[in-house]
């Protein structure tokens, strides 16, 4: 779980419209872990503190700017309702996507056929 790390940015992607994502990963049990809303709480105002910082501006521009929260468990009405707060008071749109864990994609366990080699691209050697 990276809710644990406030001060850590999970992902950051930049989608074809130029909109910069910025990715909070929780993969605890929302239900079984008191803290986790804690955790959520202090990782989301790291996220918006950065996104109203110089850091940002340097790196991003006033290129526009969405929070996504992928969980694995359930989320708590109460974590969506800091969720909402949050949007509404930076006015940054954040965005929750609960996708069950699953085996990792790699080595022996990926479906035969599943990565082409056309999908796979090496650098040159010399180039």
């Amino acid at each position: 779980m990276t809710l644990d790390e406030p001060n850590r940015m999970d992902i950051v992607t930049r989608s074809a419209n130029g909109e910069i994502g910025l990715h909070i990963v929780a993969t605890g049990d929302w239900s079984s872990d008191s803290g986790m809303l804690d955790q959520l709480r202090a990782k989301l105002q790291a996220y918006v503190s950065f996104c109203g910082s110089q850091a940002y501006a340097d790196q991003f521009g006033a290129s526009p700017k969405r929070i996504h929260l992928s969980a694995t468990h359930e989320v708590t009405k109460q974590a969506l309702e800091l969720v909402g707060q949050t949007s509404s008071e930076s006015g940054i749109p954040i965005d929750v996507v609960v996708e069950p864990a699953t085996a990792p994609l790699y080595g022996e366990n990926l479906p035969p056929g599943s990565v082409r080699r056309s999908q796979v691209r090496r650098p040159r050697s010399g180039s």
